[in-house]
């Protein structure tokens, strides 16, 4: 969660089989959302950067998400494209990232 003062402004989430159309993708960020109000701060960032600090906390080697509209945001947080795909009745970008180079990188600062 992310907070202005007191009040919750934005959120991220750590799920298990996000999609039942991709249930041998195990691990997945998801319903990451940020007030409209506090958008384009960073703020939805900061919470993907966090989920991604907890996942790699029990050993996770990899996350999934999907996106509708936000490719070009997780794309900065180096996330990378696996397939499109209609889910949900949408098109949607799966995109995975790998923990093991994001852990390595900080181990390295």
């Amino acid at each position: 969660m992310a907070f202005q003062g007191s009040e919750p402004v934005g959120s991220a989430s750590l799920k298990m089989q996000e999609m039942d159309t991709h249930k041998h993708l195990l691990h997945w960020l998801g319903t990451v959302y940020v007030h409209p109000e506090y958008r384009r701060q960073g703020i939805g960032s900061q919470l993907v950067e966090r989920a991604m600090a907890e996942a790699q906390r029990p050993g996770l080697s990899e996350l999934y998400l999907y996106t509708v509209n936000r490719e070009r945001m997780y794309a900065r947080l180096e996330w990378r494209p696996v397939e499109r795909t209609r889910y949900q009745e949408q098109q949607v970008l799966i995109m995975r990232r790998d923990l093991v180079s994001l852990c390595q990188r900080i181990m390295n600062e």
